[in-house]
């Protein structure tokens, strides 16, 4: 039985802030399942698209999927709640993706599949100089993909004021990095 059908994920509302998402983490590394039923129902759309963009086929998506949360799980203890959750989520997506990639299917098509190791290390640290607004377009724009657009409903903005957070966010991350 899944969480959805235990009615676990029904509850909660998909725009947690990020007091509550640290807060529900800590919760969930003590072992609280309702915490990670708020997590998995707060994470589990950018997880699944990001993975979904780069692989053709729903089966290893969906085996992909399962291995990243499992993943999660298995490292909840190490996550260091000095960067965001969902850029650490990525970066368990990525490796995950790359693994499996490597390891499973050797001749799995990817679409566009091309990343640099260190190039996360770096991205991670820096992004605590974004605003929450930059940093989540930012992750919205492309780790999820999303259009300016769809951002700006999330973030209850114009496509606009998206592309100007996303502007300086990227700013910020370049001046960052050199």
């Amino acid at each position: 039985m899944t969480l959805s059908q235990k009615g676990l994920l029904s509850r909660y509302n998909n725009e947690m802030s990020e007091e509550q998402i640290q807060l529900n983490m800590q919760r969930y590394i003590q072992g609280d399942n309702e915490a990670f039923a708020r997590l998995y129902e707060e994470f589990h759309p950018h997880v699944y698209a990001y993975l979904r963009k780069r692989m053709s086929r729903r089966e290893e998506v969906d085996e992909c999927f399962q291995l990243v949360w499992l993943k999660f799980h298995r490292s909840k203890e190490k996550y260091n709640p000095q960067y965001p959750l969902l850029a650490w989520l990525f970066v368990i997506s990525k490796t995950t993706l790359i693994d499996y990639i490597r390891t499973k299917k050797p001749a799995l098509s990817a679409q566009g599949f091309e990343f640099d190791q260190d190039e996360t290390e770096i991205v991670l640290p820096s992004m605590e100089n974004l605003t929450r607004d930059q940093e989540q377009a930012i992750s919205l724009r492309y780790l999820s993909e999303e259009s300016f657009e769809q951002i700006a409903v999330k973030l209850k903005t114009s496509p606009g004021n998206i592309r100007q957070l996303i502007s300086r966010g990227l700013k910020i991350l370049r001046k960052d990095h050199v």
